[in-house]
């Protein structure tokens, strides 16, 4: 009685999950193909690194219905990261070679591309920074300053490639503020750099920041300093549509490797491959197999995407990078509301942190059109959440406000006032990442790669060195790989 009573609740139990629970148990779809490689995110990175890849079996995976990640949502427009849409000189490097391969073609920015305020007036170039500064402290002062930046400059490497033995270790393990005690920078250049810090990262202080991403962006400043007259090219350049240019490019030679609309679920391990769940426009899951998968994504999506293949330092170190967030507000005026430069840093303590000057980046601008001016609003620190509580409308009028103290008649002449709020922009650099990083990075299980800015400097530089680094350690691990057609130096 007992063995039929059992053998009845088991045949219940059966049909109770064949029927009932087993529909609502997460179950992963079959392998649909094998490729060599699956990049997760169609970011400036991954769009990079399968640029790279070519020869290879590739897929793009992108939840998002157009690729260019930050390209999108402004964070990678030339106002908004540190070199901004011009390059800093001569595009070199993997920037350079993008630009070749995809058959773009920047023209030069006319001087003077930076402008520095100083109480009622903008200096201009190199004289204008070195100006400013001297008048925030001495000639003695400045100069000091200058020698110091270079000097530690000298034993700068772009990263990831970082030694643990390396000067720059001490470096990592200092925030900014405690650099410029060390170096006894004068009180006024400290304060001034509060501001243009802020502005360039988006929103850090120099409390938030290391020394060692503080030396990265006055290194490219102060390191080859020159205050002689300004030729009439600046050595920057730009491309006619932006950066938008660029991501457009590139998702053009990404072609039909990549899919849109397509929002991975996890990435797993099955013996020596990896799996790659993804759900399509159409809510259909789907499942790639590969030996190499590239999360080509911002830090934190990495700990979603793929938590059992991380280990717990990495989890750790990768859900430790903040993001900045920060406000702008971009003015159309009948005439020019700043210096003739395509730059104005503020001094501290300004609403804004710097104007930029889009009508001076417009190819052929329209006779009549407006003359655009885009204020940069960072926040004093990661942790400061007061542009939240401003409405649009409070924004708009606080940046006119300051803007009427150097243009009194400014609303006479103002068109328009759009706000724009950009969250999750990007990623502080903080004390200690570097070598944080370095050790993250050496983890893990073979084949699973990363590639975003916040592996190497948050800049549009950044993220295209990362995903080319993406690339050729995919390249060493699929053994079908074809030799790549360009060496980088």
């Amino acid at each position: 009685m007992l063995r039929h009573f059992s053998l009845r609740a088991l045949g219940h139990l059966l049909i109770l999950f064949l029927f009932v629970l087993r529909p609502l148990l997460p179950c992963a779809a079959p392998v649909e193909s094998q490729h060599d490689v699956v990049i997760v995110g169609a970011s400036l990175a991954g769009l990079t690194a399968a640029s790279y890849l070519d020869g290879m079996d590739v897929v793009i995976l992108e939840r998002e219905n157009k690729a260019g990640g930050k390209v999108n949502r402004g964070v990678y427009s030339f106002f908004n990261s540190q070199n901004r849409m011009d390059f800093p000189e001569i595009p070199a490097g993997v920037a350079l070679d993008l630009v070749s391969r995809l058959g773009l073609t920047p023209s030069n920015l006319a001087d003077p591309v930076h402008g520095y305020r100083d109480e009622n007036t903008t200096h201009l170039g190199n004289e204008g920074l070195k100006a400013v500064l001297t008048s925030h402290s001495s000639p003695a002062a400045f100069d000091a300053f200058l020698a110091a930046v270079q000097n530690a400059y000298l034993d700068y490497v772009e990263l990831p490639v970082f030694s643990r033995t390396s000067p720059l270790v001490a470096l990592d393990s200092q925030t900014a503020r405690e650099w410029f005690a060390s170096q006894a920078v004068a009180s006024g250049i400290q304060a001034y750099y509060e501001g243009v810090i802020r502005g360039l990262t988006g929103g850090a202080s120099l409390d938030e920041i290391s020394a060692l991403a503080l030396l990265r962006v006055l290194g490219r400043q102060l390191a080859a300093f020159d205050t002689s007259p300004l030729p009439a090219e600046s050595g920057c350049f730009t491309l006619p549509g932006g950066i938008e240019d660029l991501s457009a490019a590139l998702t053009e030679h990404a072609g039909r490797r990549l899919r849109l609309n397509s929002t991975v679920n996890t990435v797993t391990r099955d013996g020596s491959r990896f799996l790659t769940e993804y759900t399509d426009a159409e809510g259909l899951t789907h499942t790639l197999a590969s030996p190499v998968v590239i999360l080509a994504v911002p830090a934190k999506l990495n700990t979603y995407l793929a938590p059992a293949l991380l280990t717990a330092d990495q989890m750790a170190t990768f859900a430790s990078i903040a993001y900045t967030s920060f406000a702008e507000v971009e003015l159309k005026t009948t005439i020019p509301t700043m210096a003739d430069c395509a730059k104005q840093f503020m001094p501290s303590g300004h609403f804004f942190t710097h104007l930029i000057n889009l009508y001076r980046f417009k190819s052929h601008p329209l006779l009549g059109e407006p003359y655009d001016t885009l204020t940069v609003i960072p926040p004093s620190s990661i942790l400061d959440t007061t542009l939240n509580t401003l409405t649009d409308a409070e924004l708009s009028e606080s940046v006119i406000q300051a803007m009427e103290q150097d243009s009194p008649q400014l609303r006479n002449f103002l068109a328009s006032a759009e706000v724009r709020r950009v969250g999750n922009a990007l990623p502080v650099f903080r004390p200690g990442i570097y070598i944080d990083m370095a050790s993250a990075l050496n983890q893990g299980p073979s084949g699973l790669l990363f590639a975003n800015d916040y592996l190497t400097h948050p800049t549009l530089e950044g993220a295209l060195d990362a995903g080319y680094l993406a690339a050729r350690q995919a390249k060493a691990l699929v053994p079908s790989a074809a030799p790549h057609h360009t060496r980088l130096q």
